[in-house]
């Protein structure tokens, strides 16, 4: 008898501690379906309300040195079917060689670094009052991608620059996003 109530006392101990470990497994809830949710997460949703190379008049960009080469084209390195971009290929006018893409996008600074981290560096930079993210090719000199969040958009500099410096990228980026069309 005393190891049938050795026994029973066994269970009835146990029982409870082993009822506790399987509610508590049950009411764990998983929030992936899935697999890991795509990079157009890291994308802006607000749709792009304009493109920077029309909103800007002719004469202003002119001012600034820039003349529009190709309106509403952007060859870039990125194949994410939800990125958005409206803008242009401008040429800077004192040095006909340096042309880059000036475009409105939905591209994140997170998105730019997921994509772009194996072959860029990355080094955040002011322009303007804006904290901006610059991508640079080591090997490649004054290639520079400058990404500037706005209000509801984000302003993109994509090109070769002189000197084989970012400088004139960032000049130019915090002359544009102080005009009044860009904000």
């Amino acid at each position: 008898m005393t190891q049938h109530r050795t026994h029973t006392l066994t269970w009835l101990i146990l029982l409870p501690v082993l009822l506790v470990a399987a509610l508590t497994s049950c009411s764990k809830t998983t929030t992936t379906t899935g697999p890991a949710e795509p990079l157009s997460a890291s994308l802006s949703h607000q749709p792009l309300r304009f493109d920077p190379c029309t909103a800007v008049p002719q004469d202003q960009l002119s001012a600034l040195g820039l003349e529009v080469r190709i309106p509403n084209h952007y060859i870039g390195p990125f194949s994410e079917p939800n990125l958005q971009f409206s803008g242009c290929l401008v040429r800077y006018q004192s040095n006909p060689d340096v042309e880059f893409y000036l475009q409105a996008t939905n591209i994140t600074g997170d998105y730019l670094h997921s994509v772009l981290a194996q072959s860029r560096s990355f080094q955040q930079v002011k322009v303007a009052s804006h904290d901006a993210t610059l991508a640079t090719i080591q090997s490649s000199p004054g290639e520079c991608m400058l990404l500037t969040p706005m209000s509801d958009y984000r302003l993109l500099l994509d090109g070769n620059f002189p000197n084989k410096s970012c400088d004139l990228a960032i000049d130019l980026a915090t002359k544009l996003v102080v005009l009044p069309q860009l904000q």
